[in-house]
């Protein structure tokens, strides 16, 4: 067996910088975050990329779209009852 090479990959951002309420009348601020968006696995000799899966954002496009279909439900119900 060959051994397997793993690369893992992020979105990296960051940003900083302004003005504030300091004790000479300046402050600043800066901020970073990075996130795992899959890997790059290296095996027999082929290279194959693999997404990381973002099960928060799932579960939370899941949601809006029951809500979303829950809501359109309760007004076409509440349409026909006016009838």
């Amino acid at each position: 067996m060959q051994p397997v090479g793993v690369i893992p990959a992020a979105s990296v951002g960051g940003g900083g910088g302004g003005t504030g309420d300091g004790a000479d009348g300046r402050g600043e601020g800066e901020g970073v975050g990075a996130e795992l968006v899959g890997a790059f696995v290296l095996r027999d000799g082929k290279l194959t990329w693999h997404p990381a899966l973002d099960v928060n954002a799932i579960i939370a496009t899941v949601g809006k779209v029951l809500i979303a279909g829950i809501v359109a439900f309760a007004v076409t119900r509440r349409g026909k009852r006016r009838d």
